[in-house]
């Protein structure tokens, strides 16, 4: 076994059991700890088979599997960001919501 991946599966340990004490702390809900804990498995099992990646990588055409995995990952960060964003978004129509029913109730108030 190569350095990579006794480091890779020291950090993919560690990262199932955040997710884990995390959850039962109720820093997260149900969805988001599984999913963490699906992709740390996907990663778990590449990196110890990681022939499975280049032949993943083969049929999608590219030439090597860690090519595969930097488009998958770059793919799932914009997915995140189009999340955050999208999440940013309601929280800013939130707000102005409640500041305008701010406003109108103390005008109302003033009246």
């Amino acid at each position: 076994m190569y350095t990579y991946q006794i480091i890779m599966l020291i950090i993919v340990i560690l990262i199932i059991y955040w997710t884990m004490r995390n959850y039962s702390s109720e820093n997260f809900n149900l969805g988001l700890s599984v999913g963490i804990s699906l992709i740390a498995i996907v990663i778990f099992v590449l990196t110890l088979f990681p022939q499975i990646s280049v032949n993943l990588a083969e049929i999608v055409g590219l030439g090597r599997g860690l090519d595969l995995l930097y488009i998958l990952a770059f793919l799932f960060i914009l997915y995140v960001l189009f999340k955050l964003y999208n999440m940013i978004e309601d929280q800013k129509r939130r707000i102005n919501q409640l500041i305008s029913q701010l406003a109108i109730e103390k005008h109302d108030d003033e009246k």
